[in-house]
């Protein structure tokens, strides 16, 4: 294989989907602390007394001032920049940076919609993007097809689900009482959510006459709407989603973007819908005219369709002698065991199916969404299919010795799109690194939650253009050569040295850097669920026992690493007494013979934080790697504050790296 080159890279964003810390202009320390100097000094005596053959990337020894400028470049980085991918193989060869319930800003019950909300994602990378649409005059509240509110808890055969509706009603009812409760404060008290939403609205009449804003609420108020069903989340115009992401679709990155329709409008409001789309995204939709979908064999590749909008939707070929159904089947106990009573018990927990229009169906050209039933259903051979699952029937799918080898096969020539558990009503997301490891090329995460989730998603695809190609045996199981996935055994040690500029937590400024009182962990994110059909989990029963994947006891959900497994890969330093902290050579973090690691699917996370006394301790920064663009040697470890954004701030470690 031939090696390949470090990418040139555009404008710095925001961390988490493609686009952010990775960027080598970025990555540079303008200045040292004098801890930082007196070390570095160190290190240059100590290379140069022990001399021998220096590698391109290690720090020059022909003098001391060309030493220390090498550590001002961002060739002193831990973090490799990315290379340039062959996007010239089928879709479903590559992992997609992707959103879920993308208008959310804030939680799942009453957080707010927004426009700004599509903007800020495909700024920083994503590549696939959800809309829930509805009626525009419909103002009662219902389901999103992707959460387990379109099941009626008394038909329900799981107790798991009974109480997770049941409980999502309860948090939905409390929601209602705090939004009348902030209605009747007076215009003074109201949130800054408010006046910002307010302050939306004004900015975009600024410029329109009162006709043309007249005009233009009267057709809105008609037009479809987007918002999470079932809750008091804020309705936005469907028509205003789709000119934000227009406008904002390819300026971060030119690779197609996969919009992820979830329809519950009536026939007339989906024609609407169709007419709003091929107006606003004219040119960068698929042209089928004079050319039959019957003749798509294969999924075309991303550079084949740069600038283009992918529409997944429902398939309802007018040849269908039923409509497919819109909603995405939530996973169950009984469903994970494939046969005929469970697809029976399945179909009477579903909702009468809303019938997709023709034109609406047929904009999904090579991302078809049908409704999954198992991977050896007829549409699971056609090409342009898309199935979608959650995390929790990921989880079990994975733990079964003939399903799990059967989803890891499909998903090596078909798209499939993992989406959170409906119960995650704080926006929380799930492991990502799980469901990539089973090949999923799609996997859905709340962009406004930093944790686990969007760390892992940054470490995945910092500075690249939001598709990464699958590692060797991952990818499509007809092409020339293909090898089964290999994995290997981990040696890594992380000397950390010292620290400086270190963030701030959330809501401190400068003056609190002689508060702070840092400490660093740093965790290993590897398999440690084992190949799939012969992993480490417990599978669920046909009796309706309860999944490990969620346990409501231990809150613990698919993909999630066991206690024990995750302390062996966590790493903890002692706390210091600076934001220019002084480690010297005390703190010193080894893992040895770690089984089952894929470089491009294990992460090294790191996060700063604050020991306090008597709260809970503050994250300060963090930074998250994939072991494949893990450098070694002397580094700075660059480090993103509390909001994702580049900071100052960095760790002098020394990284010693051996996979065999």
């Amino acid at each position: 294989m031939s090696q390949q080159k470090p990418r040139k890279h555009g404008t710095m964003l925001k961390a988490g989907g493609g686009q952010s810390s990775a960027l080598q202009d970025r990555q540079v320390v303008r200045e040292f602390t004098p801890t930082i100097a007196r070390l570095l000094e160190g290190i240059f005596n100590d290379l140069v007394s022990s001399s021998g053959h220096q590698d391109s990337d290690e720090p020059p020894l022909t003098s001391y001032d060309q030493f220390m400028g090498w550590w001002q470049s961002p060739a002193s980085a831990a973090l490799a920049p990315p290379t340039d991918h062959d996007l010239s193989l089928p879709l479903c060869n590559y992992y997609i940076s992707s959103s879920h319930n993308t208008y959310l800003s804030g939680n799942q019950l009453y957080g707010a919609s927004t426009t700004e909300s599509y903007t800020n994602v495909l700024l920083r990378g994503c590549r696939c993007l959800e809309i829930d649409v509805w009626n525009g005059e419909d103002e009662t509240s219902s389901v999103s097809s992707s959460d387990y509110e379109d099941v009626d808890p008394e038909k329900s055969t799981t107790p798991r689900r009974k109480r997770a509706i049941s409980k999502l009603k309860d948090l939905g009812g409390k929601a209602q009482d705090k939004l009348r409760r902030s209605s009747s404060k007076s215009p003074s008290k109201r949130s800054p959510d408010a006046h910002r939403r307010n302050k939306d609205v004004d900015q975009l009449t600024a410029s329109m006459s009162a006709t043309e804003i007249a005009e233009r609420r009267a057709a809105l108020k008609t037009e479809p709407r987007v918002y999470h069903g079932y809750t008091l989340t804020k309705q936005i115009p469907f028509r205003e989603v789709c000119e934000a992401i227009r406008d904002a679709a390819f300026k971060a990155s030119t690779l197609p973007v996969i919009v992820s329709l979830e329809v519950h409008c009536n026939l007339d409001q989906q024609q609407v819908m169709v007419e709003i789309m091929e107006e606003t995204w004219k040119g960068h939709l698929i042209d089928m005219s004079g050319k039959s979908y019957d003749d798509i064999q294969s999924l075309p590749s991303p550079e084949s369709l740069r600038n283009k909008i992918l529409i997944k939707v429902k398939w309802t070929p007018t040849t269908s002698s039923e409509p497919n159904d819109p909603v995405e089947i939530s996973g169950t106990a009984e469903s994970d065991q494939m046969d005929g009573t469970a697809l029976s018990q399945q179909s009477s927990q579903q909702k009468k199916a809303v019938k997709i229009i023709d034109a609406l169906s047929k904009l999904g050209v090579y991302t078809r969404a049908y409704s999954f039933k198992s991977f050896q259903q007829p549409e699971a051979k056609i090409p342009t299919h898309v199935f979608s699952l959650d995390e929790n029937k990921l989880g079990d799918i994975h733990s079964h010795p003939d399903h799990g080898p059967d989803m890891f096969q499909h998903n090596q020539n078909y798209l499939v799109r993992i989406y959170p558990s409906g119960v995650r009503v704080n926006s929380s997301n799930i492991d990502p690194a799980f469901s990539w490891r089973q090949g999923a090329q799609i996997v859905a995460l709340n962009w406004q939650s930093l944790d686990k989730g969007m760390m892992l998603s940054e470490g995945m695809f910092a500075g690249e253009e939001g598709y990464v190609l699958k590692p060797d045996g991952f990818r499509s199981a007809n092409m020339p050569g293909h090898p089964h996935p290999v994995r290997r055994r981990l040696n890594l040690t992380i000397k950390l040295l010292a620290g400086q500029n270190l963030p701030m937590p959330a809501e401190k400024d400068k003056t609190y850097a002689d508060h702070l009182k840092p400490y660093v962990k740093f965790q290993l994110h590897v398999d440690t669920h084992g190949p799939p059909g012969q992993g480490k989990t417990e599978q669920s029963d046909t009796h309706g026992s309860k999944s490990k994947y969620f346990d409501d006891k231990n809150k613990q959900s698919a993909g999630e690493e066991k206690d024990e497994d995750e302390r062996k890969l966590k790493r903890k330093t002692r706390a210091a007494k600076s934001a220019n902290p002084d480690w010297d050579k005390s703190e010193t973090m080894t893992w040895t013979d770690v089984p089952d690691v894929v470089e491009q699917l294990s992460f090294l996370r790191i996060k700063v934080k604050d020991d306090k006394l008597m709260a809970r301790d503050d994250l300060c920064a963090w930074a998250c790697i994939r072991l494949d663009r893990l450098k070694t040697g002397y580094r700075f470890l660059h480090l993103l504050d509390v909001e994702g954004e580049p900071s100052e701030g960095v760790l002098l470690v020394q990284i010693k790296k051996e996979v065999y």
